[in-house]
């Protein structure tokens, strides 16, 4: 016989199932968005070097000029990704 605050046992088991689908499914979707952030800071980290090499290789070559230029490529590297995971 249940009293009121008793759940029945197979009700229980469900609900214990569907706790752990969810909790997978969040961990499944906390790894791809952790792997695109992954891809997002490879890809910027390219640029800066591109860019690096591409005024290395134009008129713009010169100390002050390229170093500004620079430090404004990796301020934005910076800026795009700052909270991980």
């Amino acid at each position: 016989m249940m009293n009121q605050y008793q759940i029945e046992p197979s009700f229980a088991w469900k609900i214990r199932l569907n706790l752990e689908e969810e909790r997978a499914a969040v961990c499944t979707r906390k790894r791809k968005l952790n792997d695109l952030i992954m891809k997002g800071e490879d890809r910027s980290d390219r640029f800066v070097k591109l860019f690096d090499n591409a005024l290395d290789r134009s008129s713009l070559d010169g100390p002050h000029r390229e170093d500004r230029l620079n430090e404004g490529a990796k301020d934005l590297e910076r800026r795009s990704f700052t909270k991980r995971i």
